[in-house]
């Protein structure tokens, strides 16, 4: 059993021994840190109580879905995290900040609550999908449905699509430094191009010519990955 302090967290992977003690790593939501596993004398010790009814806990019953659903909430909650806090809400780097389900509700200006069910992100056995199932669940309630759809399939040639470049933005990796290119087609579908050759100006426009790499979801928005990208000026 972890500490008080760490039980809203979910756990990463099992409990093992370093030098003699249990140890267990928790998701935080802002990194994943190791913390000690104590045992049913330990943790009475620490506590006066027993851990046993705490550790027969599943992963539904320990994130708040005991009663078959959270409340997240919808827009901008980085600065009202201690509103959320004070109101008991806890945080998940899945879904943000959420209340268990079957209580009180904060009413906190420019946040929307929305009810979010244990049947979109974990089964029966009381465990959650995998991260990719939980995002695509997740991201449509905080951000809503964008008109964009995948296109084409994994391992397919999509040739001569007119774009404009909707943003450039580089970012620094473990292989140096890339540009994240997004495009939009006329018909609203989005594109992401990850590149160490090109740099393009927002609002430009260009016929686009890629290999699909992945279909993701980011903030509602399906997106389609591209790879081997080559490109021709649309004046």
């Amino acid at each position: 059993m972890v500490a008080k302090s760490y039980q809203n967290y979910p756990l990463v992977g099992e409990p093992y021994l370093v030098n003699g003690r249990m140890y267990v790593k928790v998701n935080t939501g802002k990194t994943v840190r190791q913390v000690r596993w104590y045992t049913e004398n330990e943790y009475r010790a620490m506590y006066g109580e027993s851990a046993t009814q705490e550790t027969k806990k599943s992963q539904k019953e320990v994130l708040g879905f005991a009663e078959g659903y959270i409340t997240i909430f919808k827009g901008e909650t980085f600065e009202k995290k201690e509103e959320l806090r004070e109101a008991g809400a806890t945080y998940t780097r899945w879904w943000g900040w959420s209340i268990a389900g079957g209580k009180e509700v904060p009413e906190i200006d420019g946040l929307e609550p929305v009810r979010l069910d244990w049947s979109l992100v974990g089964g029966e056995d009381g465990k959650c999908y995998n991260e990719e199932v939980i995002k695509n669940a997740v991201e449509p309630l905080l951000y809503g449905a964008g008109k964009s759809t995948h296109q084409g399939e994994i391992g397919e040639r999509l040739r001569n699509i007119p774009v404009m470049v909707v943003s450039c933005n580089q970012f620094t990796s473990n292989f140096g430094d890339k540009n994240v290119i997004t495009f939009e087609d006329e018909y609203e579908n989005v594109y992401v191009w990850f590149t160490t050759t090109r740099s393009l100006e927002a609002g430009t426009h260009w016929i686009l010519t890629g290999t699909v790499k992945a279909h993701n979801v980011y903030k509602g928005t399906a997106q389609t990955t591209l790879t081997r990208c080559s490109l021709v000026e649309n004046d």
